[in-house]
Order: C-alpha cells, then structure tokens, then sequence
C-alpha cells in the first residue's frame, strides 16, 4: 500500500506538482485538451498533468485515466491558481496544512506503475472477456496469459480457433466473472486515491484547528 510520506515530498531536485480536483463538468464532460486550453490562457507556462495512461495500437488510441477526477500543475502562481480554480473544470485545490498539497514525478510514476499492476490483476487465466476496441472489437475470448501490458486471449468462433496479442485496455471483464473474483463491472478501485484524500483531508483539519 502507497502512503504519501513526508520524505517523498521535499526532493529538492525534484519539481512539484499541486494536486485539483476536478469538476463534475471537467471530470465528464471536458477532455484533456479543454483542460490544458483553460490552463494556458491563464499562462502558457503553467504545466498541467492529467494522470492518464494512452496506448495506441493501428489508428485506435484509448486513454485509461489511474486517478480520476484530479489533475495536477506547477509552474504555477498562488494568484494564477486562484483564476484557474474559478473556472467551471475545477473544483478546488487539495491542501496540506493550509498549502497547496503536492506530489512529485516520482511518486506519481510510482502510482501510474502500481495501478498497471492492479489493473492486470483481474485479467487472471481462464477468465471471459470482451474485446472493446480495435479490429476485433466485439469479439469474446478466454484469457490465457498477460504479460507488459498485453494479454493473450483465445477465441473461438464456428470457423476459428483463435490466440490473439490484444492491449489489456482495449479489453473489458465479462460480468459473469464479477462474483467469481470480485469485480464490479471489470474495474479495481484505487486505495491509493482513498489513502491521499483522507491523508490530506486530516492534516488540513488539523490546521484549522490551530
């Protein structure tokens, strides 16, 4: 399990990044590019950060978002950052003892990695899948191995037998596995997320407080 821990924070060579929530409009009606559009006409400088994974295979691209709902920039000043979070994509800006709550590179790559692991743990041997994108979308098959971010699904029509090399994002968890294995709709929730949000929501009550 990630805690984010004091130490992992204060890398000096290290830039930081603040941690925003996004909007219900910025987190399901906006795409990454309406996001980084409203950051730069504040300053072109600002750097934005949307934690997503895009994988490309043929003319198909699909973007697996590893936190949803936040965002994360830098380069950014305290009054550039009260603009930004006055416009409808974003909500507010976590904080960490009254300060802006920040991550860094290395963290956030840490969680990115763990959330592939996580991810393709519920694509075990011998489970149902679908495949959602590319040429053989549609199509129903028997994983019968993962590897990288790649899986091995077999599958068999009236004319085919069939094992296929398909990215693990453009597959879905048929719901007669769920029960079996404890998914819901074939997605893992991130304890991670829950871990930071309570982490941050405590501290700042704590100063408060004070």
């Amino acid at each position: 399990m990630m805690v984010l821990l004091e130490e992992d924070k204060i890398n000096a060579n290290e830039p930081e990044w603040t941690m925003i929530q996004l909007s219900y409009i910025g987190e399901k009606v906006a795409d990454p590019d309406d996001l980084i559009l409203a950051a730069e006409k504040i300053d072109p400088m600002i750097e934005l950060y949307v934690p997503a994974i895009s994988y490309t295979e043929g003319d198909v691209t699909v973007q697996q978002n590893f936190m949803d709902g936040y965002i994360f920039v830098r380069n950014i000043a305290p009054e550039q950052l009260n603009r930004l979070m006055r416009h409808e994509y974003f909500l507010l800006c976590l904080k960490e003892a009254k300060q802006p709550a920040t991550v860094t590179d290395t963290y956030l790559n840490e969680l990115k990695e763990d959330y592939l692991r996580r991810y393709k743990l519920k694509f075990k041997t011998g489970v149902n899948v679908r495949i959602t994108k590319g040429f053989w979308e549609g199509f129903e098959g028997i994983v019968v191995a993962t590897h990288d971010t790649q899986i091995n699904i077999q599958v068999r029509t009236e004319s085919i037998t069939k094992i296929m090399d398909i990215p693990m994002f453009f597959v879905e968890l048929l719901d007669r596995n769920a029960n079996e294995y404890g998914f819901e709709d074939g997605l893992l929730d991130l304890e991670e997320e829950r871990m930071i949000l309570e982490n941050l929501d405590s501290i700042d009550e704590e100063g408060d407080d004070e």
